[in-house]
Protein backbone atom coordinates (compact mmCIF):
# COMPACT_ATOMS: atom_id res chain seq x y z
CA UNK A 1 0.00 0.00 0.00
CA UNK A 2 1.16 3.24 -0.96
CA UNK A 3 1.38 6.71 1.08
CA UNK A 4 -0.72 7.97 -1.22
CA UNK A 5 -3.25 4.63 -0.25
CA UNK A 6 -3.23 5.80 3.61
CA UNK A 7 -4.57 9.27 3.29
CA UNK A 8 -7.95 10.50 1.73
CA UNK A 9 -8.09 12.51 -1.24
CA UNK A 10 -11.46 14.03 -1.25
CA UNK A 11 -13.39 16.16 1.46
CA UNK A 12 -15.40 13.39 1.19
CA UNK A 13 -12.80 10.40 1.39
CA UNK A 14 -11.62 12.31 4.66
CA UNK A 15 -15.07 12.90 6.40
CA UNK A 16 -16.17 9.15 5.71
CA UNK A 17 -12.77 8.06 7.29
CA UNK A 18 -13.06 10.36 10.31
CA UNK A 19 -16.70 9.38 10.68
CA UNK A 20 -15.48 5.32 10.84
CA UNK A 21 -12.75 5.94 13.32
CA UNK A 22 -14.99 8.51 15.35
CA UNK A 23 -17.50 5.49 15.63
CA UNK A 24 -14.31 2.87 16.65
CA UNK A 25 -13.31 5.57 19.40
CA UNK A 26 -17.08 5.24 20.76
CA UNK A 27 -17.58 1.23 20.56
CA UNK A 28 -14.09 0.73 22.47
CA UNK A 29 -14.87 3.15 24.93
CA UNK A 30 -18.58 1.47 24.94
CA UNK A 31 -16.77 -2.02 25.54
CA UNK A 32 -13.59 -0.69 27.70
CA UNK A 33 -11.43 -1.91 24.98
CA UNK A 34 -7.49 -1.94 26.43
CA UNK A 35 -8.46 -1.20 29.51
CA UNK A 36 -7.25 -3.47 32.12
CA UNK A 37 -6.60 -7.17 31.20
CA UNK A 38 -9.25 -9.85 30.21
CA UNK A 39 -11.61 -10.69 26.84
CA UNK A 40 -14.41 -8.64 25.80
CA UNK A 41 -17.22 -8.74 23.19
CA UNK A 42 -17.05 -7.57 19.90
CA UNK A 43 -16.52 -3.52 19.83
CA UNK A 44 -20.08 -2.02 18.36
CA UNK A 45 -22.01 0.77 19.16
CA UNK A 46 -25.08 -1.84 19.60
CA UNK A 47 -23.48 -2.99 22.09
CA UNK A 48 -24.61 -2.44 25.39
CA UNK A 49 -21.73 -0.37 27.45
CA UNK A 50 -20.35 -2.00 29.94
CA UNK A 51 -18.12 -0.73 32.94
CA UNK A 52 -15.35 -3.13 34.92
CA UNK A 53 -16.15 -4.78 37.91
CA UNK A 54 -14.39 -6.81 40.53
CA UNK A 55 -15.07 -10.43 40.47
CA UNK A 56 -16.47 -11.40 43.94
CA UNK A 57 -15.20 -14.85 45.39
CA UNK A 58 -17.73 -16.92 46.88
CA UNK A 59 -16.56 -15.34 50.69
CA UNK A 60 -17.89 -11.96 49.02
CA UNK A 61 -14.13 -10.69 48.94
CA UNK A 62 -14.19 -8.17 45.92
CA UNK A 63 -10.59 -7.17 46.42
CA UNK A 64 -8.18 -8.21 43.24
CA UNK A 65 -5.96 -10.96 43.75
CA UNK A 66 -4.28 -10.83 40.90
CA UNK A 67 -4.50 -9.63 37.32
CA UNK A 68 -7.44 -10.37 35.25
CA UNK A 69 -9.94 -10.71 37.98
CA UNK A 70 -11.95 -7.76 36.70
CA UNK A 71 -14.65 -7.94 34.09
CA UNK A 72 -16.86 -6.52 32.28
CA UNK A 73 -20.33 -6.00 33.08
CA UNK A 74 -23.15 -4.08 31.54
CA UNK A 75 -24.20 -0.44 32.41
CA UNK A 76 -27.07 -0.41 34.47
CA UNK A 77 -29.14 2.97 35.17
CA UNK A 78 -28.37 4.74 37.83
CA UNK A 79 -32.01 3.48 39.75
CA UNK A 80 -30.24 0.38 39.82
CA UNK A 81 -26.82 0.78 39.91
CA UNK A 82 -27.40 2.96 43.30
CA UNK A 83 -28.34 -0.78 44.56
CA UNK A 84 -25.85 -2.79 45.97
CA UNK A 85 -25.10 -5.78 44.42
CA UNK A 86 -27.13 -8.18 46.15
CA UNK A 87 -30.24 -6.56 46.25
CA UNK A 88 -33.39 -8.30 45.09
CA UNK A 89 -34.78 -5.46 42.86
CA UNK A 90 -31.30 -5.32 40.94
CA UNK A 91 -31.22 -9.11 40.96
CA UNK A 92 -34.43 -9.36 39.84
CA UNK A 93 -33.82 -6.41 36.54
CA UNK A 94 -30.96 -8.22 35.52
CA UNK A 95 -32.71 -11.69 35.62
CA UNK A 96 -35.68 -10.18 33.79
CA UNK A 97 -33.06 -8.28 31.23
CA UNK A 98 -31.44 -12.19 30.39
CA UNK A 99 -34.61 -13.53 29.70
CA UNK A 100 -35.98 -10.84 26.90
CA UNK A 101 -32.13 -11.77 25.75
CA UNK A 102 -32.80 -15.58 25.69
CA UNK A 103 -36.01 -14.98 24.21
CA UNK A 104 -35.07 -12.74 21.15
CA UNK A 105 -32.09 -15.20 20.31
CA UNK A 106 -35.17 -18.10 19.84
CA UNK A 107 -36.44 -16.36 16.53
CA UNK A 108 -39.94 -17.79 16.27
CA UNK A 109 -41.26 -18.47 19.97
CA UNK A 110 -44.98 -19.68 18.55
CA UNK A 111 -44.54 -23.00 19.25
CA UNK A 112 -43.30 -22.27 22.67
CA UNK A 113 -46.04 -20.79 24.36
CA UNK A 114 -47.99 -22.97 26.47
CA UNK A 115 -46.90 -26.73 27.63
CA UNK A 116 -47.78 -30.02 25.75
CA UNK A 117 -51.12 -31.44 27.22
CA UNK A 118 -51.71 -34.77 28.32
CA UNK A 119 -48.41 -34.99 30.71
CA UNK A 120 -45.24 -36.80 29.06
CA UNK A 121 -41.98 -36.24 28.39
CA UNK A 122 -42.48 -33.41 25.67
CA UNK A 123 -39.37 -31.30 26.50
CA UNK A 124 -36.75 -34.19 27.33
CA UNK A 125 -33.58 -33.85 25.80
CA UNK A 126 -34.72 -30.81 24.92
CA UNK A 127 -31.38 -28.85 23.42
CA UNK A 128 -31.81 -26.03 25.95
CA UNK A 129 -35.92 -25.85 25.50
CA UNK A 130 -36.27 -25.92 29.51
CA UNK A 131 -34.07 -22.56 30.08
CA UNK A 132 -35.91 -20.97 27.35
CA UNK A 133 -39.06 -21.81 28.80
CA UNK A 134 -37.62 -20.64 32.04
CA UNK A 135 -37.24 -17.05 30.19
CA UNK A 136 -40.95 -16.86 28.86
CA UNK A 137 -41.86 -17.83 32.36
CA UNK A 138 -39.73 -14.74 33.47
CA UNK A 139 -41.13 -12.13 31.27
CA UNK A 140 -44.95 -13.05 31.60
CA UNK A 141 -44.42 -12.78 35.64
CA UNK A 142 -42.83 -9.71 34.56
CA UNK A 143 -45.45 -8.41 32.63
CA UNK A 144 -48.13 -9.52 35.35
CA UNK A 145 -46.15 -8.42 38.45
CA UNK A 146 -45.95 -4.71 36.56
CA UNK A 147 -49.64 -4.29 35.25
CA UNK A 148 -50.63 -5.77 38.77
CA UNK A 149 -52.49 -8.44 37.16
CA UNK A 150 -55.05 -11.00 39.71
CA UNK A 151 -52.71 -14.33 39.08
CA UNK A 152 -55.52 -17.88 39.06
CA UNK A 153 -54.25 -20.72 41.34
CA UNK A 154 -56.63 -22.96 39.35
CA UNK A 155 -55.56 -22.07 35.70
CA UNK A 156 -51.80 -20.82 37.48
CA UNK A 157 -51.42 -17.70 35.21
CA UNK A 158 -52.30 -14.12 35.18
CA UNK A 159 -55.85 -13.13 34.64
CA UNK A 160 -55.02 -10.32 31.72
CA UNK A 161 -56.42 -6.99 31.85
CA UNK A 162 -55.89 -3.07 30.92
CA UNK A 163 -52.56 -2.33 30.64
CA UNK A 164 -51.84 -0.56 34.51
CA UNK A 165 -50.80 3.33 33.69
CA UNK A 166 -48.14 4.78 36.28
CA UNK A 167 -48.79 7.92 35.04
CA UNK A 168 -50.79 10.19 33.05
CA UNK A 169 -51.43 13.44 31.68
CA UNK A 170 -54.19 15.25 33.52
CA UNK A 171 -54.78 17.27 30.39
CA UNK A 172 -54.22 16.70 27.00
CA UNK A 173 -50.89 18.10 25.69
CA UNK A 174 -49.33 17.43 22.36
CA UNK A 175 -46.57 14.72 22.74
CA UNK A 176 -47.15 14.28 26.43
CA UNK A 177 -47.80 10.54 26.56
CA UNK A 178 -49.24 8.02 29.53
CA UNK A 179 -46.45 5.73 30.93
CA UNK A 180 -47.43 2.25 31.83
CA UNK A 181 -46.04 0.07 34.33
CA UNK A 182 -44.64 -2.72 31.40
CA UNK A 183 -42.97 0.50 29.55
CA UNK A 184 -41.33 1.39 32.64
CA UNK A 185 -40.08 -1.86 33.46
CA UNK A 186 -38.94 -2.86 29.98
CA UNK A 187 -37.45 0.69 29.05
CA UNK A 188 -35.18 0.41 32.36
CA UNK A 189 -34.33 -3.23 32.97
CA UNK A 190 -34.30 -4.50 29.11
CA UNK A 191 -33.04 -1.24 27.23
CA UNK A 192 -31.10 0.42 30.19
CA UNK A 193 -32.70 3.24 30.15
CA UNK A 194 -32.63 5.92 32.88
CA UNK A 195 -35.64 7.48 34.59
CA UNK A 196 -34.87 10.68 32.86
CA UNK A 197 -34.79 8.91 29.46
CA UNK A 198 -38.18 7.66 29.95
CA UNK A 199 -39.61 10.43 30.85
CA UNK A 200 -38.01 12.54 27.77
CA UNK A 201 -39.42 9.79 25.64
CA UNK A 202 -42.40 10.04 26.56
CA UNK A 203 -42.86 13.80 26.57
CA UNK A 204 -42.35 14.52 30.19
CA UNK A 205 -40.28 17.26 31.90
CA UNK A 206 -37.35 15.96 33.58
CA UNK A 207 -38.61 16.96 37.17
CA UNK A 208 -37.01 15.28 40.52
CA UNK A 209 -41.09 14.53 41.77
CA UNK A 210 -41.84 13.28 38.89
CA UNK A 211 -38.47 10.38 38.99
CA UNK A 212 -39.19 10.17 42.14
CA UNK A 213 -42.75 8.68 41.29
CA UNK A 214 -41.35 6.71 38.32
CA UNK A 215 -38.40 4.89 40.57
CA UNK A 216 -40.65 4.43 43.50
CA UNK A 217 -42.81 2.37 41.36
CA UNK A 218 -40.72 0.10 39.28
CA UNK A 219 -38.43 -0.60 42.45
CA UNK A 220 -41.83 -1.94 43.96
CA UNK A 221 -42.50 -4.12 40.63
CA UNK A 222 -38.69 -5.76 40.97
CA UNK A 223 -39.33 -6.09 44.92
CA UNK A 224 -42.33 -8.10 43.75
CA UNK A 225 -40.52 -9.56 40.80
CA UNK A 226 -37.63 -11.05 43.07
CA UNK A 227 -40.05 -12.03 45.62
CA UNK A 228 -42.47 -14.38 43.21
CA UNK A 229 -39.71 -15.94 40.87
CA UNK A 230 -38.63 -17.68 43.99
CA UNK A 231 -42.29 -19.39 44.05
CA UNK A 232 -41.34 -20.28 40.84
CA UNK A 233 -44.57 -19.26 39.12
CA UNK A 234 -44.86 -20.60 35.77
Amino acid sequence: MTDRALFPRTARQFAEQLTIEMIGIAADIRQRSRQGLGERGASGLAAAAVALEDIRTPDGDTGPKQPGTRTATRCLPKVLADLSRDDPARRAALHYAAAHEIIGSMGSAANLIGSPSGGGNAFASDGGMTRKLQAMAMVRLGEGIANRWAWSRADRRFVRGAPRVVMAPQRQVRGLRRITGKALLDAVAVNGCDIADVLRAHGWSNQKRVRDVLAQDLLQTLEKIAKYSDQQIH
